[in-house]
């Protein structure tokens, strides 16, 4: 058995890509990666398996006509590729691969593929019956939130795989009972992606006394927030980018993670890779009210959830008030088992699924 791991960027960026290939080397099933090489950085191979690289010029900053155009391409070389070579099932990663490979995909591969949804595209009102399409004629449908299946079709084929691999859930942790308000340090890690909801955060927390706000990571909004920050505040730190193998020592020294979002339906609806580290090392979270993580937060004692209007340090303030770490505490640890239990069923579905179908 031979399967085609199909994605639209970086491999080294796309860590949940091991989420499968864990499983599959399990099983011995052989695969390759086929991935659009926009700047010429992936290896020849990776995790000792082939890397076809696709060479398609498209920056991610292209206006969205010029983006579907370079997704045409890529998809008319990725076809180009597969017909060549003989693969029993394919595994396709965002709505966009999905629907510009659609009718090849219902063709030739009809209850062969895995088809996984990680983001909102901008995109998905427009293809709306196609993606339901692909979703019904996948052999499973995977999403990284259940927040999700607020925008997409309900269908029994859709399964849930968090964004945490299974052998950083239990992370070894420093046990602690309280925080001070005289001394915090307030972590935002992950991409900086948008300027106006971290802006907020600047805002709200600025020049406060006790209170140091660290962002950990590089975007397309990093140094425009950055010279907004050091320009009007003393207690902002920009730490730049980071390799993921270090995300403990970051998180580590935090007394809280950020997960203020911006308000649309991706941000709304997503569980950020902020959210497993903050669990998993025991840290509480602020979060806004309009994200589909604030249910987790209400449900497990996780943090505390602010509404649009509210100041964010009056918010931390009352919190560190009425703290409760063995409530809190119980609230990551029960959690951590239901997702660990998550994980459990995806990766059964991989192995049951390609058994029943293996040729």
């Amino acid at each position: 058995m031979k399967i085609g791991i199909i994605l639209s960027g970086n491999i080294e960026s796309q860590p949940y890509l091991s989420y499968y290939t864990d499983v599959f080397d399990e099983m011995n099933i052989d695969y390759d990666y086929i991935g659009w090489d926009r700047d010429n950085e992936n290896p020849q191979t990776y995790n000792n398996h082939k890397v076809i690289s696709i060479n398609v010029k498209g920056s991610i900053k292209n206006n969205n006509f010029r983006k579907i155009y370079d997704y045409w391409i890529f998809a008319k070389r990725v076809k180009e590729h597969l017909n060549k070579n003989n693969y029993d099932f394919l595994l396709v990663h965002t709505i966009v691969n999905a629907v510009f490979l659609k009718n090849y995909l219902l063709k030739k591969f009809s209850s062969k593929f895995i088809y996984d949804i990680r983001d909102y595209s901008p995109i998905y009102p427009f293809v709306k019956k196609s993606v339901k399409k692909l979703i019904n004629k996948s052999l499973f449908t995977v999403v990284s939130s259940e927040g999700f299946l607020e925008w997409l079709p309900i269908n029994s084929q859709i399964i849930l795989s968090h964004n945490v691999a299974k052998n950083n859930l239990f992370v070894p942790v420093e046990e602690w009972k309280s925080l001070n308000k005289n001394s915090l340090k307030i972590l935002t890690i992950g991409k900086i992606r948008d300027f106006y909801s971290n802006q907020r955060v600047i805002c709200d927390l600025g020049n406060k006394n006790g209170l140091e706000m660290i962002f950990s990571g590089a975007g397309i909004e990093s140094e425009k927030l950055k010279t907004f920050a050091l320009e009007n505040y003393n207690n902002v730190v920009f730490t730049g980018s980071y390799e993921k193998k270090n995300e403990t020592d970051i998180v580590k020294p935090a007394n809280m993670i950020n997960i203020v979002l911006p308000i649309n339906i991706l941000s709304n609806t997503l569980i950020s890779n902020r959210f497993y580290l903050a669990i998993t090392h025991k840290k509480p979270i602020i979060v806004n009210e309009e994200s589909f993580q604030s249910t987790f937060i209400e449900k497990y004692n996780l943090g505390l959830i602010v509404k649009s209007q509210e100041n964010i340090y009056e918010k931390i303030e009352e919190y560190i008030d009425h703290f409760d770490y063995k409530s809190f505490n119980k609230g990551c640890e029960d959690l951590i088992l239901i997702v660990k239990k998550d994980i459990e069923i995806f990766e059964n579905t991989i192995k049951e699924k390609l058994i029943q179908n293996k040729k």
